[in-house]
């Protein structure tokens, strides 16, 4: 996530922050430079990941799933 999200998230839910980052298999991430990835999740179950478009001046919220093992 980027440092501006990273604040404002543990500034404003900072409760459900700090369970989440006690559980031992959540990681969260912090990057400086410009996002592409809008969010990635990766499970036992399954690979999800949302892009930013490179054309379209607002965030559709589509993502791409993948069920198959090889994910």
């Amino acid at each position: 996530m980027s440092e501006s999200v990273f604040e404002r998230y543990y500034k404003d839910y900072m409760e459900d922050f700090q369970s989440m980052m006690a559980l031992e298999n959540v990681k969260f991430f912090r990057y400086s430079g410009e996002l592409k990835i809008a969010s990635l999740t990766v499970t036992d179950k399954f690979f999800m990941i949302s892009l930013f478009p490179k054309n379209q001046r607002h965030f559709d919220r589509e993502s791409l799933i993948c069920y198959e093992p090889s994910a």
